[in-house]
């Protein structure tokens, strides 16, 4: 098999996992939203979204790994095979280098001009002084009124 062959080859595998992952997540959630469609009383109904959110979000990040998985698979293959660019219909893709970045090895051995201190505010404190009477400057100690959905699996009794 020649290079360009086993290019062709592992790219196309690539674009076969993605699909595959992304299209089962997108059958659960059409599956999901014709179960929200056939649900007639309103508990039903909103017992049937639930499921139809978990969906959605498997959706979201089934898409966004297959996103990952193709971006690395292509930009492995431009590499090993030496291709500087590769036009599509709409778009170009080619490599670049990520610029220069520092990496500390040992904190304590950086000298002292080039530790920043950065002052931090201790809300734990401010949260309990404001909760027992205290008055902080600055600051107050707010109740959203606002609910938030939580979703938890639930635990099938044995």
């Amino acid at each position: 098999m020649s290079g360009a062959s086993q290019a062709v080859a592992a790219l196309q595998a690539a674009a076969e996992t993605a699909y595959r992952e992304v299209y089962r997540a997108g059958s659960h959630l059409a599956r999901a939203k014709g179960d929200v469609s056939t649900a007639s009383d309103v508990v039903e109904v909103m017992s049937r979204l639930i499921d139809f959110v978990i969906a959605a979000e498997a959706l979201h990040d089934a898409a966004e790994a297959a996103c990952k998985d193709l971006r690395a698979a292509l930009s492995g293959q431009m590499f090993e095979t030496g291709a500087a660019s590769i036009h599509g219909t709409y778009h170009t893709a080619y490599l670049s280098k990520r610029p220069a970045f520092v990496s500390i090895d040992n904190e304590a051995a950086i000298p002292a001009e080039f530790v920043v201190q950065k002052p931090t505010i201790d809300k734990r404190a401010i949260a309990a002084a404001i909760k027992d009477g205290k008055p902080v400057a600055g600051a107050s100690l707010l109740t959203p009124n606002e609910p938030v959905l939580v979703l938890r699996a639930r635990k099938e009794a044995a």
